[in-house]
């Protein structure tokens, strides 16, 4: 009985032994669970300074139509809009054709709308434009907010200058010399764009955050930055 329970024992021990072995085996192997102290808050210097890069200011104006016409208008000259480009939807999210002239901007009705969202940005958005505008009324507007929004242009100019000007895209995030970084971006339609991810190994550490962001046609999306340092 005595040699029965002994030989049961070292089973378990053995079990426990084999066990830790896996255990360690995977975190020595497994660069995110091993991650130095050093390298998580430059992942996060990163994924700040990545964020800062792919926002901008947006105006959004919310507008009703105050009748039945073939176009409206938009005086713009109160909200100092110089030089920032325009996109207008209206309740159903289609890009509707528009023409600026002089501060005022003009939209062409579609059937059966009922409300417009227009945005204002330094980046350039899908724009449908249309000339020799008749008949408009003024809209009335319901909201003005301004938000910082990461956007989609951006998106692509970062992976751009990542792969075109490496160097001064280090430098302007402040990553010590000896550290190289990439940055790649999946998008809700699952498309990646940027460089894949070296192959794994001890000093390769890798992040991935999700963001929200506004496609060409200012429509809210989901994407996922993957940043790694090595």
């Amino acid at each position: 009985m005595k040699n029965k329970k002994a030989t049961q024992v070292g089973i378990i021990l053995s079990f426990v032994i084999f066990i830790t072995f896996l255990i360690f085996i995977l975190v020595i192997l497994d660069p995110s669970s091993n991650m130095k102290n050093s390298e998580k808050p430059l992942l996060e210097t990163l994924k700040t300074n990545i964020k800062s890069f792919c926002s901008v200011e947006i105006t959004s104006f919310i507008l009703s139509l105050p009748s039945s016409a073939d176009c409206y208008t938009l005086d713009e000259s109160p909200y100092s809009l110089e030089g920032l480009n325009a996109s207008a939807r209206n309740q159903d999210k289609t890009v509707l054709n528009i023409y600026r002239a002089s501060d005022i901007l003009y939209i062409e009705k579609n059937v059966a709308d009922t409300i417009y969202n227009v945005d204002y940005s330094p980046t350039n958005l899908n724009e449908n434009s249309f000339s020799g505008p008749v008949g408009c009324e003024a809209l009335n507007i319901e909201s003005i907010k301004k938000t910082n929004e990461i956007v989609e242009p951006k998106i692509v100019e970062l992976i751009y200058t990542q792969e075109t000007n490496y160097d001064s895209l280090k430098q302007q995030f402040n990553l010590p010399s000896e550290k190289d970084f990439g940055i790649r971006f999946e998008f809700e339609n699952k498309t990646i764009i940027g460089e894949p991810v070296p192959e794994q190994s001890k000093t390769t550490y890798v992040k991935k955050f999700q963001v929200i962001y506004l496609d060409m046609d200012a429509n809210e999306k989901i994407g996922n930055f993957i940043l790694y340092i090595f």
